[in-house]
């Protein structure tokens, strides 16, 4: 596992943890973490943790991330959509 600090762009008196892995519920339950700010990319991990819910918006996160970094714009009906379908079964 691999952690990078950094300080926070807005608030220089916060910094950002980065790290490189698995263990969304060891990192959510550190002492000093701010468990509501806490994200993961990892759609199984999220939906373990969190729920069907967190996972589907995770989905929605990183399609919106994805095709906005190649300046993609996708409506959100189409994304919420899509989303709705990979979390159709759990």
């Amino acid at each position: 596992m691999r952690a990078v600090i950094s300080k926070h762009e807005r608030d220089e008196t916060k910094h950002n943890l980065l790290i490189e892995g698995y263990g969304l519920k060891e990192v959510m339950r550190t002492s000093g973490i701010d468990f509501r700010s806490t994200t993961t990319n990892h759609i199984l991990e999220t939906c373990e943790v969190l729920g069907i819910e967190a996972a589907r918006q995770c989905i929605i996160n990183e399609i919106k991330y994805t095709m906005g970094s190649y300046g993609m714009h996708i409506d959100d009906r189409h994304t919420q959509l899509l989303a709705d379908e990979m979390t159709f079964k759990g």
